[in-house]
């Protein structure tokens, strides 16, 4: 539905909010997952953590059961603010001892909730509690790419340092209209959303993505900016059929994946007056490093991800541990970072984490080298790294061939087992019209690949395996390749 708020009504709902939450024994240093959707509820829910000193725990709101109960579980979160949808979830996992929370706290929002009456009950005054900017403020749950979610700790100081230098970045300021194409249960579009608040711009949020709706939404508020997408949304909102209405939008955020040549194309022709910028980010880290993407567009097979962010460094370690020369590939390293670390799991914290000269530097595990102008290039994972006859074969590399290919849609190379060259080099894709034979993807990449980086086998399938941010989940891709 159609909800406007002012600054006045964020403020009153979100202290009304925060004494509901106060009057059912919620306190500093607690955690309150919530499962939902995007909503007004979402953003007054960290404006009351914010208030009283409560960490916020984001679940995802496609994850199935046993997942749920398992973040909940493993943050231990003491309460649950969820989607009158999500009725017969939360009864099933509490009947079945998933959900260890009284009945009080498990509070749902939405259509027939009753909690806009619930909430008319408390004072819209200023809750009286206690609060450091030390406290956790989040605890957000990463996408499981490659196997069960981390919880990773934030810090309210983090968040408020990450919203000064988005505003710098992006131009996060009043007068501003940033539409939130992108689910508050992940980080980035939070960030996005909480930054663009704190510099007195405007939020449009939509309940669920949806390209067409999108693009009414624009024309009908005049946005100028499109906060974090993913590449996917992108071409969604550039090929939509709905009518045009562009013209007011200035910047296109985008991160999460890498942009292909095409998407950055066709969103030049559908927002011909905005500059498109992607960033490379993770929820451990923030932001990293941003590039604009030049108007009109020169591909590039070697496009970096930028240069970093004001305040953040990055530096290349080669196999010996010591710092890599210019061009040369390494595990990219990054300070400072967002997160404390990752909850419960300090053997996976320690292993990520780098300390020189007292300075702590935190991997992702991605691989990649620095330029002679200091711009950053993403290999690929370290954990997607094909090893075949001994050679290194980095997947990210074949992908970007494959998907200038005129039949190819999506895109995933992986390594499968092979007796005699250990990985054999495998390529996955759709193809939204004529299948191409495995030959026409042979010659096609031997044009532009060495010998051993070519795809040794090729399959077709009708998607591609991705979390709902549309991350690509190769571990399930080679899962289900073994299994057939």
């Amino acid at each position: 539905s159609d909800q406007r708020y002012t600054w006045t009504n964020l403020n009153g709902g979100s202290n009304q909010l925060a004494n509901l939450f106060t009057s059912r024994g919620i306190r500093r240093g607690d955690r309150v997952s919530i499962l939902s959707m995007n909503s007004i509820q979402f953003i007054e829910l960290f404006f009351a953590a914010a208030k009283i000193g409560f960490a916020v725990v984001p679940i995802n709101f496609h994850l199935a059961p046993s997942e749920v109960s398992y973040i909940v579980n493993d943050s231990k979160s003491c309460a649950l603010l969820f989607d009158s949808s999500k009725h017969e979830l939360v009864d099933g996992l509490r009947t079945g001892g998933g959900l260890p929370i009284p009945t009080e706290r498990l509070i749902a929002m939405g259509e027939g909730s009753g909690l806009a009456e619930l909430i008319s009950r408390e004072l819209s005054s200023e809750p009286s509690s206690s609060r450091d900017l030390d406290d956790v403020f989040f605890v957000g749950y990463t996408s499981g790419t490659t196997g069960f979610p981390k919880g990773c700790i934030q810090r309210h100081r983090a968040f408020v340092e990450h919203y000064r230098m988005s505003q710098q970045v992006f131009n996060q300021v009043r007068g501003e209209v940033m539409l939130i194409p992108g689910p508050l249960f992940h980080e980035a579009p939070t960030l996005f959303t909480m930054a663009q608040l704190h510099g007195g711009g405007t939020v449009v949020l939509l309940p669920t993505f949806d390209a067409d709706t999108a693009v009414e939404v624009i024309g009908q508020e005049r946005c100028t900016q499109i906060g974090f997408a993913v590449p996917t949304m992108l071409d969604r909102l550039a090929t939509t059929t709905s009518p045009d209405q562009s013209e007011s939008v200035r910047q296109i955020i985008c991160g999460g994946a890498a942009l292909q040549d095409h998407t950055i194309e066709a969103v030049h022709a559908k927002f011909p007056n905005a500059i498109l910028q992607e960033f490379y980010g993770a929820t451990e880290v923030g932001l990293i490093t941003y590039r604009e993407h030049e108007h009109p567009f020169t591909a590039s097979v070697h496009r970096s991800v930028g240069k970093p962010v004001p305040g953040v460094s990055v530096y290349v370690v080669d196999k010996a541990g010591k710092i890599a020369n210019e061009y040369e590939i390494g595990l990219v390293y990054i300070s400072p970072f967002l997160m404390d670390g990752y909850r419960n799991l300090p053997e996976a914290t320690a292993e990520a984490t780098l300390t020189v000269d007292d300075i702590e530097w935190f991997t992702l595990g991605d691989l990649g080298y620095t330029d002679n102008d200091g711009e950053l290039h993403l290999v690929d994972r370290s954990s997607h790294l094909i090893i075949s006859g001994g050679e290194n074969v980095y997947p990210a590399e074949i992908e970007a061939v494959l998907a200038r290919h005129p039949k190819v849609g999506e895109v995933a190379v992986i390594g499968t087992p092979d007796r005699e060259w250990g990985e054999t080099v495998t390529a996955v894709i759709t193809a939204p019209g004529v299948k191409p034979t495995y030959e026409e993807i042979r010659d096609y990449c031997l044009i532009e690949l060495a010998r051993f980086k070519v795809p040794k086998q090729m399959y077709v399938v009708d998607e591609l395996p991705r979390t709902p941010s549309g991350k690509l989940q190769k571990h399930l891709l080679k899962q289900r390749l073994a299994d057939d």
